[in-house]
């Protein structure tokens, strides 16, 4: 009889026990709700991620453009580019290197030959490379921005040289 006792009271404590660990987790999810629906108070509508072979569609297309670009400067034979064609090439880069930040930001980039930077769609285009690089560099454009010298060309001189 002590014994069934026993045994009942330590159920009764476990039971107890049972109800205040649930009851205070229960506590812990509705805070911790309220905590999520004030987070997303304050950041405003949720960040639609799309998906990255919708990303790889868009950003395919300002690559096609440029390809037939290339295509037609070798054609064609031309030796410069038109103000028509750097913008195009200007929001084709705008577009491409932001397609980019969205695919390495939904960790989907698989690299070559799926994924190419700018610089390194540019090595697949020569001749436009060589007409873009030139048009930025002989003939500055308001949206190319050229790359400074290189540091070395800067020290080296009379004036930078050593004493």
């Amino acid at each position: 009889m002590d014994t069934m006792i026993v045994f009942m009271g330590f159920v009764i404590l476990l039971s107890f026990l049972i109800v205040i660990v649930a009851n205070s987790t229960n506590q812990q999810s509705q805070q911790l709700q309220a905590i999520y629906r004030r987070l997303r108070q304050l950041d405003g509508p949720a960040y639609v991620v799309e998906a990255p072979e919708e990303l790889r569609k868009d950003r395919a297309t300002y690559l096609d453009r440029l390809t037939m670009l290339e295509i037609e400067l070798n054609q064609q034979g031309r030796t410069s580019l038109t103000e028509d064609d750097i913008n195009k090439i200007e929001l084709a880069r705008f577009s491409i290197k932001g397609y980019n930040e969205k695919i390495v930001a939904a960790k989907d980039w698989m690299g070559p030959p799926f994924d190419l930077e700018w610089v390194e769609f540019l090595d697949r285009v020569p001749t436009l490379k060589r007409l873009y690089l030139a048009a930025a560099t002989d003939h500055p454009h308001p949206n190319i921005v050229a790359a400074p010298p290189p540091q070395s060309a800067a020290i080296s001189g009379p004036e930078g040289g050593q004493g």
